[in-house]
């Protein structure tokens, strides 16, 4: 019998993908990623005062453009 594995959206990069508990391999596999990095991930997406905590440490103006691309802005009005 193979392995168990689920589909859906990846909880670091947000992409369908095939997962291993959540995480897809490119995520786990990735350089400066792993599964504590998609743990991070996902809660930049979910928890905003969270992602602005985060966006406010990052020092580079580059650094904060890439946040926003992957992200969003962390301190645009909540969506309804």
């Amino acid at each position: 019998m193979g392995e168990i594995f689920t589909i859906g959206r990846c909880r670091g990069c947000d992409r369908m993908r095939r997962l291993d508990e959540g995480v897809c391999v490119a995520c786990l596999e990735g350089p400066r990623r792993g599964r504590r990095w998609a743990e991070m991930s996902h809660r930049c997406r979910t928890d905003r005062a969270f992602a602005r905590e985060v966006f406010e440490r990052i020092e580079t103006r580059s650094g904060r453009a890439l946040f926003a691309l992957m992200y969003g802005d962390p301190h645009a009005p909540a969506p309804d």
